[in-house]
């Protein structure tokens, strides 16, 4: 949250609208972590008086108050217990004579900010709980083996927007049972239900530099290569089509009697269907949830 603004790690709304199209940043910025009282947090374009706010008062991991011409926009951090957060954000708009005659701006606030404020939230939502996801699985790997430490992302954006889903479940099966049924992309047609094939097309055993091609019901197919294999742990997939590129890490932890399997998809669109990458993400969403599900049924029901 306190890397928020333009210029720094973006607004995490509608980019094309308050980012000038810059997509905002999916993890922490460490220069940009420590708020200070004056600091600026610009609207968009150099931080002067009129286009940006200024910190007018913050306690660190509580609250932070922003001021843009005698109006306050606050943040609040309220907890619920040790692992849930209460975000509550509240803003208050001044508009004078000048704001009656041409109202255009008023409208356009009273109108489109209530929209742009619920995406923002979603999105602040979404990143700090991926965040915390890393940072258990992080701290369950490091414990359970040494040398398998995760990037935080599999693609690097060409200049594009990366959506970025993830998601986890606890399966009843052996670690080693589940990062083999799950690294190996040929099983993927059966818990995949919009995958109609996948086919290998390397020799030798699974590792760094194994290819596939995967083919879909309703969309390109695609070819992949596996770019890190460090079993029973982490596998890393890269694959592209005619429209898109996509990242896929899965991670195995020990957790309890069984295993956690951590999955996370990266997605890119190519040219001009970059702009809806956002939207193909939210879609996205429930179909990984209900993949992951699939995986844990099959394999519980194996045991």
């Amino acid at each position: 949250m306190v890397q928020i603004g333009y210029g720094r790690a973006g607004w995490y709304s509608y980019d094309p609208l308050d980012n000038l199209g810059r997509p905002s940043a999916e993890q922490l910025i460490p220069e940009l972590q420590q708020l200070q009282m004056g600091d600026w947090v610009s609207m968009g374009g150099k931080p002067r008086p009129a286009t940006a706010m200024r910190v007018k008062a913050f306690e660190p991991n509580r609250w932070p108050l922003w001021e843009h011409q005698g109006c306050p926009w606050v943040w609040v951090l309220r907890p619920i217990d040790q692992e849930t957060t209460r975000l509550i954000t509240r803003g208050r708009n001044r508009y004078t004579g000048k704001d009656v005659v041409l109202p255009l701006g008023p409208v356009l606030m009273e109108l489109g900010d209530p929209f742009m404020m619920r995406k923002q939230l979603r999105n602040l939502k979404r990143r700090a709980e991926q965040l915390a996801t890393t940072r258990r699985s992080a701290t369950a790997g490091a414990a359970g083996q040494e040398g398998t430490a995760v990037d935080s992302s599999v693609l690097t954006p060409n200049r594009g927007r990366l959506a970025v889903l993830e998601v986890e479940a606890d399966i009843r099966r052996p670690v080693e049972e589940v990062f083999d049924y799950c690294s190996d992309p040929t099983h993927e047609p059966e818990w995949n239900i919009k995958m109609t094939g996948a086919e290998r097309l390397s020799d030798g055993p699974i590792g760094v530099g194994t290819r596939y091609r995967m083919a879909f019901a309703s969309a390109p197919s695609v070819l992949a290569e596996c770019v890190r294999f460090a079993r029973p742990r982490v596998w890393e997939l890269v694959g592209r089509s005619k429209v898109r590129t996509s990242g896929w890490r899965g991670r195995v932890l020990p957790s309890g009697d069984g295993a956690r399997l951590v999955l996370r998809m990266e997605l890119q669109l190519h040219g001009p269907l970059g702009l809806a990458t956002p939207l193909l993400g939210r879609r996205m969403r429930p179909e990984l949830e209900r993949d992951i599900a699939t995986i844990k049924a099959k394999l519980e029901q194996t045991a």
